[in-house]
C-alpha cells in the first residue's frame, strides 16, 4: 500500500535459527523495502539465547604435597575448577564435567575425574567443582599442562580448554 507521513505498519514473519547456532550471540537479517522505485535495506538484529560455558579459574590445592598453591614437577594435586555460564539460557538439567590433558602439552600428567558436578549453572552463575585429581609424570617448573574440560547437560556438550603453567600459580582469563 502506500504508504503516508508518520503511518506505520508491521510486518509478522517467523524466523528459524539454524541449529549450528550454538551462541548467544545475536543474528542479523536483512529486511528489504521496496516501492518499485527504490529500495531500502534495513538490518535486524534477533537475540538468541543459549548457554556460554567455560572455565573463568583453577585453585590448586596441593596440600599433600608442598602446599605452595602451585602444581610442581612429580606432584599429586587436587583442582578446584570454576566456571561461569556467560550464555543468555540455561543448560538442560545437572552440569557435569570431565578434564584431560591434551598432548599438545610440553609436559605430562594423569587425570582422576571422581564424578565431578558442577550442578545447575544458571545464566550469568559461576559455579566451581574440586573432584579433579591431577599427578604430573614428567615435565619442568615452566612447561604446560593444556587441559580440557568437557562439561555435559541432559542435551548438550560444551569444551574449554586452559593451560596450567608448572610451578606458577593458574591464572585464567575471562574471555
Amino acid at each position: 500500500d502506500t504508504w503516508y507521513r508518520s503511518e506505520a505498519h508491521s510486518i509478522d514473519t517467523v524466523v528459524s535459527i539454524n541449529s549450528n547456532h550454538t551462541s548467544s550471540t545475536p543474528v542479523e537479517i536483512l529486511v528489504l523495502l521496496a516501492d518499485g522505485v527504490e529500495s531500502w535495506t534495513i538490518p535486524v538484529e534477533i537475540e538468541v539465547p543459549f548457554p556460554r560455558l567455560g572455565v573463568t579459574g583453577v585453585v590448586i590445592d596441593d596440600s599433600s604435597g608442598n602446599n605452595d598453591g602451585r602444581l610442581d614437577p612429580n606432584e599429586t594435586a587436587q583442582l578446584e575448577i570454576s566456571i561461569v555460564n556467560s550464555g543468555g539460557l540455561n543448560p538442560t538439567g545437572v552440569v557435569t564435567g570431565e578434564m584431560s590433558v591434551l598432548g599438545t602439552s610440553t609436559a605430562t600428567a594423569t587425570v582422576t575425574n571422581d564424578s565431578p558436578s558442577f550442578g545447575f549453572v544458571n545464566a550469568g552463575s559461576v559455579k566451581d567443582d574440586d573432584d579433579f585429581f591431577v599427578t604430573v609424570t614428567s615435565g619442568n617448573a615452566g612447561d604446560t599442562l593444556d587441559c580440557l574440560l568437557v562439561m555435559e547437560d541432559n542435551v548438550r556438550t560444551y569444551e574449554d580448554a586452559f593451560s596450567i603453567v608448572l610451578g606458577e600459580v593458574p591464572w585464567i582469563g575471562v574471555s
